[in-house]
């Protein structure tokens, strides 16, 4: 991946070497992003044109937390794991809409049986709308769901072959479309204006309110019901869904996981998600006594390595030692690279010694943490 930048003919050999440690992880991304889409992930361009580095607070969460680049994804074919993450995400969304109600009015535990009543009424308003009229947001889902359980659906299917890495991006572009079209129009003015306004709360505060009580209340229980319909009707057998159609199901339980935890950091909310690859490891994966700490390391060092990748692939003559990489993560500007990410220490050891982080930097280079996750996927 990225030939055609990396055979730029003012590229210095040793920022060229560099790259070269780095790119048997880039290449296994590439099952997940376009060039394209990796170099959005890491870049911004300014109002002159010129390209930046995007900082912390915008990608500090795409391996590691995004539902988009879930390594683990596959998994919730098996439709007993993806029912497990709906009880979860449904608890977890519970706790959240009582934070946002209770982040401005303090000493709240729970949300008031009036305010309950009115977000129910709205939402229940919603689904009578998109019954008798259609409606832009929810329609294309609820005829999803109805699909999902009629039988004849899925009756031409015997000679079907299942194309996992289709299917994976199929996945990645389905939910990048639909987190922004759904974030956009709960962020809309004439959405705002449509809801009765909860009074202790700016509307933007209700939209997210609405939303997650919905997803809590509704959506999650809908989408386990759903699979309770398709086992019923034998649609699913043995617990495993081998169908296309599996995908925009899998889409639908993770969207409200992917819009709301860009919320959550920029409102600072307590209350966070459990994002699908920590749901997985924890619930499928045998760690023994393990815990997460290994992986956690794992899935930060294969950011940095790509954030580090994308700054030397476009400032071909930016030649950093070990010491200025560290110092380029935590924040430290250098002439030949707009922007920095500004990581947190790399390593939490109160004073680590300079030969440490080095030699933690360094391991960079040496280590394909791609294969180390998936190595950890496939011994469970």
């Amino acid at each position: 991946m990225f030939e055609t930048y990396l055979d730029l003919s003012n590229r210095n050999a040793k920022n060229a070497r560099l790259l070269a440690n780095y790119q048997p992880d880039i290449d296994a991304l590439s099952d997940l992003f376009s060039e394209t889409d990796l170099l959005n992930l890491m870049l911004i361009t300014d109002s002159n044109g010129d390209i930046w580095m995007k900082p912390s607070s915008d990608i500090i969460n795409v391996i590691n937390s995004s539902a988009i680049m879930s390594n683990q994804i596959n998994f919730f074919q098996d439709t007993t794991v993806l029912k497990k993450w709906c009880e979860l995400q449904s608890k977890e969304f519970s706790r959240l809409a009582i934070e946002i109600y209770a982040h401005k009015v303090k000493r709240q535990n729970k949300i008031p049986k009036h305010v309950i009543d009115k977000l129910d009424l709205f939402i229940e308003n919603e689904f009578r709308y998109v019954e008798v009229n259609g409606h832009p947001l929810l329609m294309p889902f609820m005829e999803l769901l109805a699909d999902m359980v009629t039988p004849a659906t899925f009756s031409t299917l015997d000679g079907f072959s299942f194309d996992g890495k289709k299917a994976i991006r199929e996945y990645v572009r389905s939910i990048k479309y639909y987190k922004l079209y759904i974030t956009k129009h709960l962020t809309s003015e004439d959405w705002l204006n449509k809801f009765l306004e909860v009074q202790e709360l700016k509307p933007e505060e209700t939209s997210w309110l609405v939303f997650s009580h919905f997803c809590e209340k509704y959506l999650f229980n809908i989408i386990s019901k759903t699979l309770d319909d398709m086992r019923a009707k034998l649609i699913i057998v043995d617990d495993y869904l081998h169908h296309p159609n599996m995908v925009m199901l899998i889409i639908l339980a993770m969207l409200p996981y992917e819009i709301m935890q860009p919320v959550i950091s920029y409102e600072n909310y307590k209350n966070s998600l459990t994002n699908p690859d920590t749901f997985i490891v924890k619930s499928t994966i045998n760690l023994g006594k393990a815990n997460l700490t290994g992986y956690t390391k794992d899935i930060e060092q294969l950011h940095r390595k790509a954030y580090i990748y994308i700054a030397l692939l476009l400032n071909p003559q930016w030649m950093p030692t070990s010491k200025e990489i560290i110092y380029f993560l935590e924040g430290h500007k250098y002439s030949e690279v707009k922007g920095f990410l500004k990581f947190p220490p790399i390593t939490k050891t109160p004073t680590p010694s300079p030969d440490s982080l080095i030699n933690d930097i360094t391991r960079l280079s040496s280590v394909n943490y791609v294969e180390k996750l998936i190595a950890r996927a496939h011994n469970k």
